[in-house]
């Protein structure tokens, strides 16, 4: 059996921690591969189901040559400690210490890429610097990757000057006997309760929760009643807190902070809102708020147009756009019969397409061919 071991940042939990130990849950049960976990970082006190990651000292400056080198030769030591046939790494620091960490050795490298970048005509040095290493890196050790949508497959090709044939597309999946539909309430009858609104992602500003807000403040003003549960946690948390009460919706906002158990989060809810406004890839929350029953409405980025298939099985905005994500809510919430019909397609299209097992099965075929080649 193929061993891998998988490369994450664990100085925060996001998104693609999730969708990583699903995909080594799945390799792990299906028989297809043998998985052990190290975050660079912290790590230990993080929700990782139950596995204890190897933890390799690192502070997040992957800038600094000095920090780069000393944790890409940690990260090497463990390598050659456990042997694995492939190196799994995944988020953009992850991706090129681990490039570092294998040149010379027998161990091949998969680089998961899970975001769109972002292409800053003004950028600096540094980060010029470290796409043309990040570029020779891979392609000196033969460098496999995994986008987890078209739209990451085409960014990042012309964003690392990667050739297409060597990036493999395998959409994200879900855990669909954990997300299974179990939506409790499918009425939403505002004379008698709130309409209960939720959104989820890192407190981050490429996650947009300042238009959620706007919109939300545009919603009330239609007089609508409605709660705002927005789950996560990150930097940007007091912000959106001054923001909430300066807009008059203070009261109506709840930051439920960083959940463990998200299926309870999502049967709550009436709507889900996606409000990203940069370096999504393909949203893991969409697909568990759709395998829930939950109808979603998502920002017109990255992967979600091949999740999300708009007016079918949920709704599309702009980005950046408080009154169109407004104008979305509303239709949603005031159209039962609507909303009904978008959450029922949404899950038929999440069952039929994005299980994790066909992410595992399609992620093994990549293993078999790098190990062989």
């Amino acid at each position: 059996m193929i061993r891998a071991l998988h490369v994450i940042n664990g100085r925060f939990f996001g998104g693609g921690h999730r969708s990583t130990l699903l995909l080594m849950q799945a390799l792990d049960e299906g028989g297809k591969a043998q998985t052990e976990l190290c975050t660079l970082g912290e790590g230990g006190a993080l929700p990782f189901n139950g596995r204890v990651p190897t933890v390799v000292p690192f502070d997040g400056r992957y800038n600094n040559p000095q920090v780069l080198v000393g944790t890409a030769m940690r990260l090497r030591k463990l390598v050659r400690s456990l042997g694995p046939e492939i190196l799994h790494t995944h988020g953009l620091d992850a991706d090129l210490i681990g490039s570092l960490a294998v040149i010379g050795l027998s161990t091949r490298h998969i680089s998961h890429l899970r975001i769109t970048p972002v292409f800053d005509p003004n950028q600096s040095w540094r980060v010029a610097l470290r796409r043309r290493l990040f570029r020779w890196l891979t392609a000196a050790k033969g460098t496999r990757f995994i986008a987890v949508s078209e739209a990451v497959r085409q960014q990042m090709a012309e964003y690392y000057q990667i050739a297409k044939d060597r990036i493999v597309t395998v959409r994200n999946g879900v855990d669909l006997t954990a997300f299974d539909g179990s939506k409790a309430d499918t009425d939403v009858d505002s004379a008698s309760r709130p309409i209960k609104i939720g959104s989820a992602g890192r407190l981050a500003p490429m996650k947009g929760f300042e238009y959620l807000l706007d919109a939300a403040a545009l919603v009330k003003a239609q007089g609508l009643v409605f709660e705002l549960h927005i789950a996560g946690s990150g930097s940007e948390l007091g912000a959106l807190q001054s923001r909430a009460n300066a807009l008059g919706i203070g009261t109506d906002v709840h930051f439920s902070g960083q959940l463990e158990d998200m299926r309870y989060f999502y049967r709550q809810l009436d709507l889900f809102v996606l409000p990203s406004v940069s370096t999504e890839g393909l949203p893991l929350v969409v697909l568990e708020a759709s395998a829930m029953g939950v109808p979603v409405i998502a920002t017109d980025l990255a992967g979600a147009p091949e999740v999300v298939d708009d007016g079918e099985t949920g709704l599309l905005v702009p980005i950046c756009n408080a009154e169109a994500l407004a104008q979305a809510i509303t239709r949603i919430v005031r159209d039962d019969s609507y909303r009904n019909q978008l959450a029922q397609a949404g899950l038929a299209k999440v069952r039929r397409d994005f299980s994790v097992q066909r992410v595992a099965a399609e992620v093994a075929v990549v293993y078999a061919d790098l190990v062989e080649s």
